[in-house]
């Protein structure tokens, strides 16, 4: 077995030793040359640290090279062949590449302009990433796709011109891209469009990016739209308001992360899903109402919003996800109704702003780890009359020293301004209600007490 090992041990080192005869310097860049095709890729200095090129400051790659009088065609830039060098600040491309590999220019934060030629068909995964020095950038009629992450946190980056050849964008391409104001898709693009500089696909059924750096401070978002993907409104710092209409479904992962000036968004009943993470560190949001046609709050949607102040949990929820309420402390009480029968790890951490919490679920709902951590355990923790001792008996819920039944919620009536009506929340015989300005009177669920 041993001597098996060695052997596989010699047999590893030898390859590797080829691998680096294969690596040549040639005016200033590194290749791998492929002496059966007679092909070279621009390769780092080193291939088991792919960022060590940081010295070089002008890169022209040529069509071709010449090696031992063998020449060879220069037909692909390497995965992290140019990674991290922050002083490079001119790249030339010939029309022999045809290939630009993963990451081949991430962190290449001098660069502010690169010309791709037509030649080159495909571009990997993350290849500008963190060029934050880039400005503009217009992909050639030769690309059928843009990679995952290709301009992630491109913070200079102010438009981008899409072709008609592309038919596939991956995850996340323009994420963190703080200052695009424009994603132009050409007219003729079979499958993606824009409007006013918005990217969707072309049926307008999913919004896949609002540039970031728009100016402007309110947004309506088409009523053909069903689905608004991930990240769609990630770092949008000017938006103050969002209208969603009634044909949105879905609202993706992060889809309005970072949003700090965002202070309010209705979010219609036609929504059946909301990501995690999906509000997450909206710092100016102040209110919002989730649903009766959400069941799973997921987690980390309202984690880091420390200016909100209210939240109503329909009767629909029944499972509250980690972290959902992390470091709101602007929350002052929080209700939660009687279908909730999960709570998640963390849920309403370091909510230090609580000074009340009722729960209506008779029988206590389940709690991850250190749901109430950092939430003062004096206030008031008001349930159902009948299950009074049985919280008192219950892990997490114990810890509250102050455990009341629902009929001693204080009775003052708080007013409420939406959209629609002035609105009133009480409590009759121990029960939440909310009554409108025309006196139709509803429960916490939207049913109407007749």
């Amino acid at each position: 077995m041993k001597t098996k090992i060695f052997t596989l041990f010699l047999a590893l080192l030898a390859s590797i030793g080829t691998m680096f005869a294969e690596r040549v310097k040639i005016d200033d860049l590194y290749y791998n040359l492929d002496a059966s095709s007679q092909t070279a890729v621009v390769t780092s200095e080193l291939a088991y640290n792919p960022y060590w090129n940081t010295h070089i400051t002008v890169a022209n790659i040529p069509s071709s090279v010449t090696y031992n009088e063998v020449e060879y065609s220069v037909t692909s830039i390497g995965e992290y062949a140019f990674g991290e060098c922050t002083d490079l600040t001119s790249v030339t491309i010939s029309n022999s590449v045809i290939s630009i590999g993963r990451s081949a220019f991430e962190g290449c934060s001098g660069l502010a302009t690169l010309t791709i030629p037509n030649s080159v068909t495909n571009i990997g995964r993350s290849v500008f990433k963190g060029c934050t020095g880039l400005t503009s950038m217009t992909i050639p009629k030769s690309i059928t796709s843009l990679g995952f992450y290709i301009f992630q946190g491109c913070t200079s980056l102010t438009s981008v011109d899409i072709p008609n050849s592309v038919t596939s964008i991956g995850y996340h391409p323009f994420w963190e891209c703080t200052s695009l104001t424009a994603i132009n898709v050409d007219s003729e693009n079979p499958n993606y469009c824009d409007i006013d500089g918005v990217l969707f696909n072309k049926d307008q059924t999913r919004l896949e990016q609002y540039p970031a750096g728009k100016k402007a401070t309110e947004y309506t978002i088409p009523t053909s739209v069903i689905f608004i993907a991930d990240i769609a409104f990630n770092y949008c710092s000017n938006l103050t308001s969002v209208e969603i209409p009634n044909s949105v479904k879905n609202i993706g992962e992060q889809a309005f992360a970072f949003c700090t000036s965002l202070t309010s968004v209705d979010i219609p009943n036609s929504v059946t899903y909301i990501g995690e993470n999906a509000f997450y560190q909206c710092t100016g949001l102040t209110t919002i109402a989730i649903p009766n046609s959400i069941t799973k709050i997921e987690n980390n949607i309202f984690n880091g919003c420390t200016s909100l102040i209210s939240i109503e949990i329909p009767n629909s929820v029944t499972h509250i996800g980690d972290r959902v309420f992390f470091g709101c402390t602007g929350l002052t009480s929080i209700d939660i109704p009687n279908s909730v029968t999960y709570i998640g790890d963390y849920a309403f951490h370091q909510c230090i702003g609580l000074t009340s919490i009722t729960c209506e679920a008779v029988t206590p709902p389940s709690l991850g780890n250190k749901v109430f951590d950092g939430v003062d355990k004096s206030i008031p923790l008001y349930v159902p009359e009948e299950s009074v001792d049985t919280y008192k008996a219950r892990n997490q819920w114990k810890d509250f020293m102050n455990i009341q039944p629902i009929a001693n919620v204080p009775s003052s009536i708080d007013y409420i301004t939406t959209d629609q009506h002035l609105t009133q929340k009480f409590v009759k015989d121990g029960q939440l209600f909310i009554r409108t300005d025309d006196s139709r009177t509803y429960t916490l669920t939207g049913q109407q007490v007749k």
